[in-house]
């Protein structure tokens, strides 16, 4: 297991692989210390592990998820705070990542699933969405097993309220970075980019010095305002 930071993307990353690439091995060191403990409280909190997250499809699946997440986020931020690391390639990345995400959204829970239930499966777990139960009704006679819709719907519970609700939050706070990156590039990218300065002439420097000046002081009327 692995120390929290708050600050640090990769600390983030490495607790969520601990107890994922270590499922078993944790499982197995909290049911033996409900045996060697002499502790109580100790003993009933791993108990409540071990029946609780440590038996559950949703926490096994939720694990997958976080890492996946959280590994792609931490790849560019690394990138991003590289000493050589210029605006337009900042950007880029930016943008790679915000259409990772998009693409993510739309096909990564049933990627998520399919990796979750080998964990599943390993720990003799079954790797089914808890249901709620509702009361009986009569059946129609082309409609589809009990136990097949309750998981149908239970899936997409999981994906509306959980899932979706995780990519969106990163989805907002990227394409947020992403539209500020863009605006100082556009401001300060040329003095960055050895390129540019080399065939920049005096009439293309001042407009671009022109640029940055009225971009700071349309920001700054309209933060007054």
């Amino acid at each position: 297991m692995k120390s929290l930071s708050a600050t640090r993307w990769e600390s983030h990353v490495e607790n969520v692989k601990a107890i994922k690439t270590q499922f078993s091995q944790i499982k197995q060191a909290l049911i033996q210390l409900t045996k060697v403990s002499e502790d109580g409280k100790v003993c009933r909190d791993a108990e409540s592990l071990i029946n609780g997250e440590f038996s559950s499809f949703e926490f096994i699946l939720s694990l997958v998820i976080w890492y996946e997440i959280l590994f792609k986020i931490n790849v560019v931020s690394k990138k991003l705070q590289s000493t050589d690391m210029l605006l337009d390639v900042a950007v880029q990345n930016l943008k790679g990542l915000v259409n990772t995400f998009t693409t993510y959204r739309e096909t990564g829970l049933d990627k998520a699933i399919i990796e979750a239930k080998e964990i599943a499966e390993k720990n003799d777990i079954e790797p089914e969405f808890p249901v709620k139960r509702v009361s009986c009704r009569k059946k129609q006679f082309d409609e589809i097993p009990d136990t097949e819709r309750e998981q149908q719907t239970a899936k997409e519970n999981f994906r509306t309220d959980y899932f979706l609700v995780l990519v969106d939050i990163a989805l907002l706070q990227l394409n947020s970075r992403f539209e500020q990156m863009k605006y100082f590039e556009s401001i300060f990218g040329f003095m960055f980019d050895a390129s540019k300065l080399v065939y920049l002439n005096d009439d293309l420097l001042k407009e671009y010095c022109l640029n940055r000046f009225d971009k700071r002081k349309a920001k700054h009327t309209a933060q007054k305002q």
